[in-house]
């Protein structure tokens, strides 16, 4: 059986889209294992993020997200800094609980700061959206929904 006429042209754009596809997600994997894999933990769950949002909202959130990404970026490297910090007291011979008591303290203080820009963006963004739309990801936000 051969193919021919329109589908073969349909046949082969679909093969060149998905070795394109294979291709970028190879480099970003590469990316992220040359640079250290904590590196795309936070591209990785904003992501997942702006999938679970409903098609009308991710045009807005994203450029929410695109406005503040350098203040955004600074909060992530700060959290970055701190588990680094943790890290290595977890690894010393010598572990001192006041230093590793300091270090969690730091974490939760950058985590929180991070944390808290991003809600400022979320907020931002919601503002901005329709009722209905917003209806649509409120189940996102009901108790339990993370262990369903």
């Amino acid at each position: 059986m051969t193919i021919g006429g329109r589908w073969a042209v349909a046949l082969l754009v679909v093969l060149f889209l998905s070795l394109g596809a294979n291709f970028f997600l190879g480099g970003l994997f590469a990316g992220g294992a040359l640079r250290g894999g904590d590196q795309l933990r936070p591209v990785r769950a904003l992501t997942a993020f702006l999938l679970s949002l409903p098609e009308e909202a991710r045009p807005v959130l994203r450029e929410r997200f695109r406005a503040r990404r350098p203040e955004l970026r600074a909060k992530i490297a700060a959290v970055a800094e701190a588990r680094g910090e943790v890290a290595k007291l977890l690894a010393r011979e010598d572990l001192d609980r006041a230093r590793l008591d300091a270090a969690f303290v730091e974490l939760r203080m950058r985590t929180a700061e991070a944390q808290t820009l991003l809600h400022e963006i979320v907020a931002e963004a919601m503002m901005e959206l329709p009722p209905e739309v917003r209806a649509e990801w409120q189940p996102r936000w009901t108790p339990g929904h993370l262990f369903r």
